[in-house]
């Protein structure tokens, strides 16, 4: 479910229907999601180690090395989950994270 798309960045949901059927989750968003940051509001799942595999599918499928990608939990909601994957505990500090990257880019590192 898309929740916004603005200042070139898309917010999806996670929540516990979609991540269900990842493959169809990401056939439905990847398209709109080209050329754009994206943040998946994950706060809806209550624990996101178990689904590990279908979120690993998911971000996989929206990785873009020009374009940022990051999951927004609280973080009683995660403790394995990959350090390679940049989690944030509010939609605030994903927009924090994602500028950052933009100037990051912009700079040239």
């Amino acid at each position: 479910m898309i929740l916004s798309k603005e200042n070139n960045t898309l917010v999806l949901r996670l929540d516990e229907e979609n991540i269900k059927n990842p493959k169809a989750f990401c056939s439905d968003y990847t398209e709109k999601a080209q050329e754009l940051d994206v943040v998946f509001d994950a706060l809806q799942l209550p624990n996101l180690n178990a689904h590990n595999d279908a979120l690993t599918f998911v971000l996989a499928a929206f990785q873009n090395d020009d374009y940022s990608c990051v999951t927004v939990a609280l973080p009683k909601q995660y403790r394995d989950l990959p350090e390679t994957w940049v989690v944030v505990p509010t939609l605030e500090e994903a927009d924090d994270f994602i500028e950052l990257e933009r100037i990051q880019r912009d700079l040239g590192f």
